[in-house]
């Protein structure tokens, strides 16, 4: 054990002693008396250089989603170790708070804790001063028979998020992901293309920067294999969907883009240029517009919408599909309006509208 935990450890009560763990989520137990109040500063992620790409830059919030409630779960029971244990728990950090308030980011946490965040939400919405947060704090640590009654009486009438988690496209997701992988390792690029391009419109039907993710990966295996027109089709449509990933080199690019706005340069990286000037369009156009005409499911129409989106030049994801909150579709361009849409495609004409449904936007 570190001295420094020892000495936290045997420090007496009355002593105002502090511990700093720096990204350390387990192998720390500190229960009973030992430490009664923690704070949880920052989201308990990047532990390494790709996955804070994948967070940091790439914004893979729901493929990196069980990940982080598992630390978030471990954060937590540093200091409570058993239902006869107690402690105060205070969130910041923008991030964190941002994160345990998304629907679907607290639905894949147990339901004991999803019911305590819960609690501790009311009562910071309902604090008016930090006194009253402290005085509530205090409630809590010397074991008020109030606040224990108003806890006990909470817990057993909130309810959970459940979690919406379609395991089946999960499971093909991470199946085509390890045999890409394989395959990559014994030099199999073809075959490895082949894996990962039957489950494309799966990676994007979860999440567009799942989807992203994946065309970058196809790009490599197709420009291992010699065919440099599919690599690049595949790094084009990676970096349209997701802007973090560096845009394929212009060949032919003779332009200055000093004086052309952002959103027809983000277009002109979606073209092929031939060397005779001839544009050849995205192959997956069609495709990937094919149910704004009204004939797919809610979810496939949220993707054409993102899609459209896309190619128009914007920076278009799906908010509700990956925090389970928010529009159906965002387009987004610098300085300029935000396009929100909702897209009703599951009413009919006898349904009715909630207030949540509108409110959401």
């Amino acid at each position: 054990m570190s001295r420094y935990v020892r000495e936290f450890r045997d420090a007496p009560a009355a002593d105002s002693v502090k511990l700093l763990l720096a990204a350390r989520y387990d192998g720390v137990d500190l229960p009973g008396d030992t430490c009664r109040a923690m704070v949880i500063d920052d989201l308990p992620m990047g532990v390494g250089p790709l996955e804070r790409y994948l967070w940091e830059h790439l914004r893979l919030s729901a493929i990196l989603r069980t990940t982080i409630a598992s630390r978030v779960v471990q954060s937590f029971g540093r200091i409570s170790r058993g239902m006869s244990d107690h402690g105060v728990v205070i969130l910041t950090g923008e991030r964190l708070v941002e994160w345990v308030l998304i629907p679907k980011n607290r639905a894949v946490l147990p339901a004991f804790l999803q019911k305590q965040i819960s609690l501790g939400d009311t009562v910071s919405e309902q604090a008016d001063s930090i006194q009253d947060l402290l005085s509530a704090a205090e409630q809590c640590l010397t074991r008020d028979d109030g606040w224990i009654a108003a806890y006990n009486d909470y817990l057993t009438d909130a309810e959970p998020e459940n979690a919406d988690v379609d395991i089946e496209l999960l499971t093909r997701l991470a199946k085509s992901e390890a045999e890409y992988g394989r395959l990559m390792w014994c030099r199999e690029y073809e075959e490895a293309a082949k894996v990962l391009r039957a489950t494309l419109d799966d990676a994007f039907a979860f999440s567009a920067g799942t989807g992203a993710w994946h065309c970058l990966w196809l790009g490599a295996a197709y420009q291992m294999m010699g065919d440099g027109g599919s690599a690049r089709e595949m790094f084009l449509r990676a970096h349209a969907t997701q802007r973090n990933i560096p845009a394929f080199p212009r060949e032919n690019a003779q332009v200055s883009q000093a004086a052309v706005p952002d959103q027809i340069i983000a277009i002109d990286e979606q073209l092929n240029i031939l060397a005779d000037g001839s544009i050849v369009l995205p192959k997956g156009l069609d495709t990937d517009l094919a149910y704004l005409d009204g004939s797919g499911s809610p979810a496939q129409t949220e993707e054409s919408l993102r899609a459209l989106g896309q190619y128009l030049g914007l920076n278009a994801t799906r908010p509700d599909n990956e925090h389970g909150t928010g529009p159906d579709a965002l387009w987004v361009a610098d300085g300029q309006p935000v396009l929100c849409l909702e897209v009703k495609t599951g009413k009919d004409a006898g349904s009715r509208y909630q207030k949540k449904e509108v409110g959401q936007l």
